[in-house]
């Protein structure tokens, strides 16, 4: 070869002319493989095991070659697939600038595209598109769809749907959205009916196994039933986030913290950073009552997706069980714009509205749920208390019957329409059903409703009675022993209130109601250094107590300490709970009582870079 090139060259000018020319051929040693082989190492790992180490070597490739189009669309791809999107469009934008083909990127990025929450943007910049490649046409199509679907054209998703079709008649991602446009019209048993059809040609479809599961839930079917399709699509996919999310919402629903608690070890351990991990560890956070936490993650994951549905709802919940009503009518009245059939963000919103005492606004949300042939037996005993809180009796009890019919053995409901009796002047009755409530059922409903029943009748023996009552069913927590020193307080017997109160911190010294009311007793003793010291003796139990710390702060005030003291304290117990609204605001009250604008404007502005969507720091 070299001798044609060069003729006149000699047997060792040959030889070291074909050297030169195999040199690029051969591998360097120490110089490992080149970018091409990296990324075919790359691709091969692109499992659900293999995922990170194949994250980790494409970042190291393209430290090396930054121009290396290729990786940036696998590198857009893995960021996709592990609920990246934001970073996923920046790569895949960048792979297209780099000239890698439309067909391979373009399908990529309007998944990105829509993960962001921007359908019409899907629509109007890849919807024209399809190439040559009926598998790349395909893929693009059925996003389009899913894009059209998302923005209420039903009929350009199913136009969509079947241009997909069209391209690669066993498109399994087009069957399984045609299946979805099914349910959405109504006919679940015909949308069942193809996903089963889609799920034998291709078995291990995770998600034709999640639609399933889906399907069946909304066709109530045996939670059983519905929890095995979501196993099935673990069979298929490990690290398929939302079976996962599937499974443990059902957990969640069926209070069964355990099963829930194992079902997020295992998301977490092969998905620790997917938003849908966080957003589970947020509902068991929930479930276990450590709702600053809960809030503190929703909040995290609504700067990111602010439009999300699921993380709406679920964060207006811990907002209601906070005592923030205003807030979580402003997240909840978002979720019912995304979504007006939803029964459960409209009852959440109802709940909202009956703390914030707006009885009519409830109602009104509540009609849907509530006709002459409703069902719905949790919307119709809100409708009831939303009628006591109108002064309506009548209408209440009629609601609370109507629900009790529904579900009789469910103990809230039984003690609303109890309630509601007793609204209606039938306070003997009322109380016997109370009675009965408590007595059968093993949870503290009921039995908290008498003891708040018997204090407002001053019936001072029987709420000591209830509350033993309670102590029974649980008797190694704080609450029976609190409540029983809440009664002796209206008794004027405060030497026995603090026993109780004792007793109850002795069972859970991280039980903030009772060490605030030894606090009191403290202080009304003329010992606010022990009240002082019962705080301390909580944060060294919960660091992150805020309440404790704002409870410092004004026992600092007080005594007399300085501004800057109790404002450096406020601030402790903002860092504690950054998320939490009444800490913020009780350090932005301090300066405005005391004539300094600038300062409580410095605190509101922060606390709104925080948490830019709470109205009250406005």
């Amino acid at each position: 070869m070299c001798r044609r090139l060069s003729p006149g060259l000699s047997g060792a000018a040959t030889a070291i002319c074909l050297a030169l020319l195999l040199l690029p051929l051969l591998p360097l040693g120490g110089c490992g493989d080149r970018p091409v082989q990296q990324l075919d190492k790359a691709r091969a790992l692109m499992t659900e095991k293999g995922r990170p180490e194949a994250l980790i070597q494409i970042k190291n490739i393209l430290q090396k070659n930054p121009n290396l189009g290729e990786a940036r669309l696998l590198l857009g791809k893995l960021l996709l697939d592990a609920g990246q999107p934001v970073a996923a469009e920046i790569e895949l934008r960048r792979a297209l600038e780099l000239q890698v083909s439309e067909p391979k990127v373009v399908p990529l990025l309007a998944r990105a595209t829509l993960a962001l929450g921007q359908p019409a943007k899907v629509i109007a910049q890849f919807g024209a598109l399809s190439w040559p490649d009926a598998g790349a046409t395909a893929a693009l199509k059925t996003v389009v769809a899913e894009a059209e679907g998302a923005e209420g054209d039903l009929n350009a998703a199913r136009a969509s749907i079947a241009l997909a079709l069209r391209a690669v008649p066993d498109h399994e991602p087009a069957l399984r959205l045609q299946a979805r446009a099914t349910a959405v019209a109504g006919d679940l048993p015909g949308a069942l009916s193809q996903t089963e059809a889609l799920l034998k040609n291709h078995p291990q479809s995770a998600d034709g196994w999640l639609l399933k599961g889906d399907l069946l839930a909304r066709q109530q079917a045996e939670p059983a039933l519905v929890m095995a399709a979501y196993r099935q699509a673990l069979a298929a996919r490990p690290d398929h986030a939302a079976a996962h999310g599937a499974l443990l919402a059902m957990q969640l629903s069926m209070r069964d913290a355990a099963a829930a608690q194992a079902q997020f070890d295992a998301l977490h351990k092969l998905l620790p950073k997917h938003p849908l991990t966080l957003l589970a560890e947020g509902q068991l956070a929930m479930l276990k009552g450590d709702l600053p936490r809960a809030r503190e993650l929703f909040q995290t994951l609504l700067r990111a997706a602010p439009d999300n549905l699921q993380l709406l709802q679920s964060a207006g919940l811990v907002e209601l069980q906070l005592k923030a009503p205003g807030q979580a009518e402003v997240l909840l009245s978002k979720a019912l714009q995304i979504a007006p059939g939803s029964a459960a963000v409209r009852r959440g919103l109802a709940q909202s509205y009956l703390v914030l005492g707006q009885p009519a606004r409830a109602l009104a949300t509540l009609a849907p749920l509530i006709g002459p042939d409703a069902a719905d037996a949790k919307a119709l005993a809100l409708a009831g208390q939303a009628q006591l809180l109108a002064d309506q009796p009548d209408a209440a009890a009629a609601l609370f019957d109507r629900a009790a019919k529904l579900e009789p053995d469910d103990p809230k409901i039984r003690t609303a329409l109890a309630l509601s009796q007793l609204a209606r002047g039938k306070s003997d009755q009322a109380l016997a059903d109370l009675q009965a409530v408590a007595a059968a059922d093993s949870g503290p409903t009921a039995d908290l409703a008498l003891v708040a029943t018997q204090l407002r009748r001053k019936a001072y023996a029987e709420a000591l009675a209830a509350v033993d009552a309670l102590g029974r069913k649980q008797p190694t927590q704080a609450m029976p022993a609190h409540l029983r020193g809440q009664v002796l307080l209206a008794q004027r017997d405060p030497a026995a209130a603090r026993q109780a109160f004792e007793q109850a911190v002795s069972r859970d010294g991280r039980y903030f109601p009772s060490v605030a009311a030894l606090a009191q007793l403290d202080v009304a003793a003329g010992k606010p250094e022990q009240a002082h010291d019962r705080f301390k003796t909580l944060l060294q139990l919960d660091s992150k107590n805020g309440a404790a710390r704002q409870a410092l702060a004004t026992l600092a005030g007080r005594s007399g300490a300085s501004r800057e003291t109790v404002a450096a304290l406020l601030e402790d117990a903002v860092k504690a709970s950054p998320g939490d609204i009444p800490r913020r605001l009780a350090l932005i009250a301090p300066p405005l009582a005391t004539s300094q604008p600038l300062a409580a404007l410095v605190a509101a502005q922060a606390a709104l870079a925080q948490m830019p969507e709470h109205f009250e720091l406005l």
